[in-house]
C-alpha cells in the first residue's frame, strides 16, 4: 500500500513516526527519488537496509529527522552526508551511537545546512565546530540539549557559539556547560550596532535594571532558547545572560533548574518581548522549598510580559489573586499550564476560574492536572466556554 501511495503520489514528503517498519517495506517504499523530506522519529527499521538500500537513492531530500531511531550510527549519518547534499535540516536527537565523526561529514558535505538536532547524541564540543567553522552564520537552528559537555568545556563551547550570530532558536539545556558559554558567547567580539525591530520593546530609561540591561549582542536574531541545568543563578548570573538576549520571544527552562524571585524579577526585566514562558516544572514531592515560586514573585509575569502567548506555572503556587493578574495583563494569552500548582489560601475555586476564563478572550487550552478537579468540576465550565480546552491530565 505505501508503495502505490509512493509511487503514484509522487510523494516529496513522509512521516512514519513511532511505529515498526519492516525490512520489505523499508526496501521497496522509502527508497524514493522523489522524497524531499523524511521523518522516521522513534521508528523501529534495520538501519543496515536504511544506509544501503533507501539513503543512497534519496538523493533530493531536503530534510530528514532520525530522532530515537534505535542504531543510529556514524555510518548511517556519514551515508546521509554523501548521498544527499540538498540537506537544509537534519535532526539525530536521542541517538547516543552518533558521534563528532559523523556530525563533521553532515558539515562538510552539506552546504545548504540551516537546522541541526544533536542533543542527546555522544559529540564533543569539537562537532560544534565543525558546525560552526562550516556553516557559521547560515545555521538558524540548533539543539545541543543533554550531550555530554561537561563544565570545563564552557570556555570551548562559547569560543565555537561565537560565529553562529544567525541563530534563531537554540537548545543548550540539560547539560553543564550551556548557562557559562551562553554568557560568554553573546559578548560581542567586535563592536555592534544595535538594531531593533520596530515592535520591539522600548526600556523604561526611568527603570534602571531595564535601561542598564539594553546591551549589544552576538545573536541579534535569537527568539528560542532553551537553557538550564542543574543550577540556581543569582541575580548577576541572569543579568550577564538575559541582558544580552533581548531579543527573545520563547524561553525553556528544564525541570532539573531553579529560579529564585530575585532571578525570575531580572529575566522578566530583560525579556519583555516573550510570547512564550515555560519555568521549571516542579515536582511537589520532590523539589526544594526555594524553587517553589511564590504568588508574589509570579504576579511580577503580567505586568513585565504583557505579550504571553503561552504560559506555563507547573509546580509553582499559584493563588486566585495571580490568576486574575494574568487575565487582566496577558490578553493574548493562548494556552496556561497551572497542574501541580501548590494550593494556597483561599482556594482557587469554580468561580475563580470562570472569572479567569472570561477575563483571557483568547483562551483555547487551561490544563490543571494534579489538582484535585475531576471532570464533574470542569463540566459547568466546558458548558459555558466550549472553545476552551480543560485538560486534567498530565503531559509526558
Amino acid at each position: 500500500m505505501l508503495t502505490q501511495i509512493l509511487d503514484h503520489a509522487r510523494c516529496s514528503g513522509l512521516s512514519l513516526s513511532g511505529i515498526r517498519i519492516s525490512p520489505d517495506v523499508l526496501a521497496s517504499s522509502l527508497a524514493s527519488p522523489h522524497l524531499q523530506s523524511l521523518h522516521l522519529a522513534n521508528t523501529s527499521l534495520d538501519t543496515r537496509i536504511l544506509r544501503s538500500a533507501v539513503i543512497p537513492q534519496c538523493t533530493r531530500l531536503s530534510r530528514i529527522a532520525l530522532d530515537g531511531v534505535p542504531g543510529i550510527d556514524d555510518l548511517v549519518v556519514m551515508a546521509i552526508a554523501h548521498s544527499c547534499p540538498a540537506l537544509t535540516s537534519v535532526a539525530f536527537a536521542s541517538c547516543p551511537m552518533v558521534t563528532d565523526l559523523g556530525i563533521k561529514a553532515i558539515a562538510e558535505s552539506c552546504p545548504l545546512l540551516t537546522h541541526v538536532d544533536m542533543s542527546g547524541t555522544n559529540i564533543t564540543v569539537a562537532a560544534v565546530f565543525a558546525i560552526s567553522d562550516r556553516r557559521g552564520s547560515q545555521i538558524v537552528h540548533l539543539s545541543i540539549a543533554g550531550c555530554p559537555l561537561r563544565k570545563a568545556d564552557a570556555n570551548m563551547l562559547a569560543a565555537a557559539l561565537v560565529d553562529l550570530t544567525g541563530l534563531v532558536s537554540l537548545n543548550v539545556s540539560c547539560m553543564s556547560a550551556g548557562w557559562t558559554a551562553l554568557s560568554a558567547a553573546s559578548v560581542p567580539q567586535t563592536p555592534i550596532v544595535l538594531s531593533l525591530a520596530q515592535d520591539s520593546f522600548e526600556p523604561d530609561t526611568s527603570d534602571a535594571s531595564s535601561a542598564s540591561a539594553w546591551l549589544a549582542t552576538q545573536f541579534p536574531h535569537l527568539e528560542t532558547l532553551h537553557v538550564g541545568f542543574m543550577e540556581c543563578p543569582d541575580e548577576m548570573d541572569c543579568r550577564r545572560l538575559f541582558g544580552r538576549l533581548h531579543g527573545l520571544r520563547s524561553l525553556w527552562f528544564p525541570d532539573s533548574f531553579s529560579l529564585t524571585p530575585r532571578s525570575l524579577r531580572c529575566i522578566l526585566d530583560r525579556c519583555r518581548n516573550l510570547t512564550h514562558l515555560h519555568l521549571p516544572s516542579l515536582s511537589p514531592a520532590l523539589s526544594p522549598l526555594l524553587s517553589t515560586l511564590p504568588p508574589s514573585a509570579l504576579l511580577q509575569i503580567p505586568s513585565k510580559c504583557t505579550r504571553l502567548r503561552m504560559l506555563s506555572l507547573v509546580g509553582h503556587t499559584v493563588s486566585a489573586d495571580v490568576l486574575r493578574s494574568i487575565a487582566l495583563g496577558c490578553l493574548h494569552l493562548v494556552e496556561l499550564d497551572i497542574s501541580l500548582t501548590r494550593r494556597v489560601d483561599p482556594p482557587i475555586t469554580r468561580d475563580v476560574l470562570f472569572e479567569f476564563v472570561a477575563g483571557a478572550p483568547r483562551l483555547e487550552v487551561l490544563r490543571m492536572a494534579g489538582r484535585g478537579f475531576d471532570a464533574k468540576f470542569v463540566r459547568p465550565l466546558q458548558r459555558v466556554y466550549p472553545h476552551v480546552h480543560f485538560d486534567l491530565f498530565l503531559q509526558s
